[in-house]
């Protein structure tokens, strides 16, 4: 899925259960591309915290 499909602010659940933050909810906060050298990983926010997930590490609810 195109990362422009992906509104921020919209609830995700986190389905990789190697994830530190497994069977959690939270909502999409964007691309987290500005790390040269790193595989685009997503912003996820959790209560106001956010956690980098890749785009197999959960799903949109």
């Amino acid at each position: 899925m195109p990362q422009d499909a992906i509104d921020p602010g919209q609830e995700v659940v986190i389905t990789n259960p190697n994830h530190r933050m497994y069977n959690e909810w939270g909502e999409y906060a964007g691309l987290a591309d500005t790390v040269p050298g790193l595989k685009p990983r997503h912003r996820i926010s959790f209560d106001g915290d956010i956690f980098l997930a890749n785009r197999e590490d959960f799903k949109l609810v």
